[in-house]
């Protein structure tokens, strides 16, 4: 299952910032430099309504986007969002180690 916060961290780190939050979503706002249809916004189901079948599905939405925005694989990044944090960590110093062992 894509885990929203995965969601939320990616795109924070794009620049994407936090415009507003609902009673159901997150609403993100994309930095200058993304060129998207004007007042586009990413609308992120909160981690509360998880359980409900809309979730995936705006999930599995906003990640096809994201691939599109970024020319990014889909499948890539539903599993890289699929992820825990912990496993994200272990990933990324395990990449660390291999790329010092190459420079």
């Amino acid at each position: 299952m894509i885990n929203v916060q995965n969601v939320l961290g990616f795109l924070r780190h794009k620049g994407w910032t936090l415009d507003k939050t609902t009673a159901t979503h997150y609403l993100m706002k994309p930095p200058k430099e993304v060129k998207t249809k004007k007042d586009m916004r990413f609308h992120l189901v909160l981690e509360k309504f998880k359980n409900t079948p809309d979730y995936e599905e705006n999930m599995r939405a906003i990640t096809k986007s994201i691939s599109q925005v970024y020319e990014l694989d889909y499948y890539m990044l539903e599993e890289l969002f699929s992820k825990s944090i912990q496993e994200i960590k272990q990933y990324n110093e395990v990449s660390e180690g291999l790329l010092a062992g190459v420079a």
